[in-house]
């Protein structure tokens, strides 16, 4: 029974490892990889402001979780975050593809 245990123990424990990896990348490489695309595409004076927006966000985000999590339940805040995080994505992306269209327009590239 001892080794069962141990053995089950291992499994949890890799198995919340894997969960937690896979998180930490799904919500630490966006925020970075919008900083670089912005200095790449000449918009690098965005940059404080964005820190300055995410740092906002975090704050009020956590409170306004703990909050929506206390009078609805963590689902709901989990719900609410997720459509969050694909509203910010979907932003994001529409605002990069007309950077590069624009980019890429033939007024840009006729300097």
């Amino acid at each position: 029974p001892a080794v069962m245990i141990q053995s089950v123990y291992a499994v949890r424990v890799s198995v919340i490892a894997v969960a937690m990896f896979l998180y930490g990348l799904v919500a630490g490489v966006p925020f970075p990889t919008t900083m670089s695309l912005l200095k790449s595409s000449g918009l690098g004076h965005e940059v404080p402001r964005m820190w300055s927006v995410n740092a906002a966000a975090s704050v009020f985000g956590s409170a306004l979780a703990i909050a929506v999590g206390i009078s609805a339940g963590f689902t709901y805040a989990l719900l609410a975050a997720a459509a969050l995080y694909g509203a910010g994505a979907v932003v994001v992306i529409s605002q990069l593809s007309s950077i590069h269209s624009r980019d890429m327009s033939p007024e840009s590239t006729s300097h």
